[in-house]
């Protein structure tokens, strides 16, 4: 299941927001084994290079819910980002069950199977172990 939410007009902004929050609660009555949320930018290359790895992986995953922001409205999310990043805006982004925090392109795949694995409290397999764990 993947939702996209897209905020270019200022105007729209506050009822993007709401059907955003809105579409979270529903996300939470249901109870989703896991949730991602992706934030993105369309300008951003690597973005658009993690954006279709991402809903293909969603695709094979049916206990995965997606939902999607562009973040391109900097002043729409800023507060949103902060409040769930910690840091400044800085894309691609995928937040895994509010708890798992990915980002960047490099090794994208093998970094958010390993996160899903932790929200999911299935232990990782050794390798993944050693490659994310002690890797400094």
């Amino acid at each position: 299941m993947t939702e996209y939410y897209e905020l270019q007009n200022p105007e729209y902004a506050g009822e993007q927001q709401r059907k955003y929050l809105d579409r979270l609660a529903e996300l939470r009555k249901l109870k989703p084994k896991v949730r991602i949320t992706f934030l993105y930018s369309t300008r951003c290359p690597h973005c658009r290079l993690v954006k279709p790895i991402l809903e293909k992986y969603v695709q094979r995953h049916p206990e995965i819910s997606l939902t999607e922001l562009n973040v391109e409205s900097k002043e729409t999310y800023t507060n949103l980002l902060e409040a769930t990043l910690k840091g400044e805006l800085e894309v691609p982004v995928a937040v895994i069950n509010d708890r798992f925090i990915v980002k960047g392109d490099k090794d994208f795949l093998a970094r958010l199977t390993y996160a899903i694995k932790l929200a999911e409290n299935t232990p990782p397999t050794r390798e993944e172990e050693a490659k994310w764990l002690l890797k400094k």
